[in-house]
């Protein structure tokens, strides 16, 4: 059988590790600064518009690797998004696809 290809190109930590574990950039960091910026009024996966009734459920945080600087971009997921993204599998391939095009600047399948 082949090995699953994820539909995304993130790559997760690996379990117990933290990001100093893995990344020498982020070696002297103690500390993390508040965001920057203005949080974006959609979902990073299904793109609905965040309201009283759809709030941030869940922060992903993307590290760019290509520049490497200790910098983490935040994507917030409504409730329906980070239950999918909770349940792992198929479910959680398909949130972190939708998240990758977003950030690509293409438009939501």
């Amino acid at each position: 059988m082949a090995k699953h290809q994820p539909m995304h190109n993130f790559v997760a930590l690996p379990p117990g590790k933290r990001v100093q574990d893995v990344l020498p950039w982020f070696k002297g960091v103690k500390h993390e600064a508040p965001p920057l910026g203005t949080p974006c009024p959609y979902c990073a996966s299904c793109r609905k518009l965040f309201t009283p009734a759809r709030r941030r459920r869940y922060d992903l945080k993307i590290i760019p690797l290509h520049i490497q600087l200790p910098l983490i971009f935040l994507y917030h997921l409504c409730g329906a998004c980070s239950h999918k993204y909770q349940i792992g599998g198929e479910e959680k391939e398909g949130v972190l696809a939708a998240v990758e095009q977003f950030i690509e600047g293409e438009k939501s399948q």
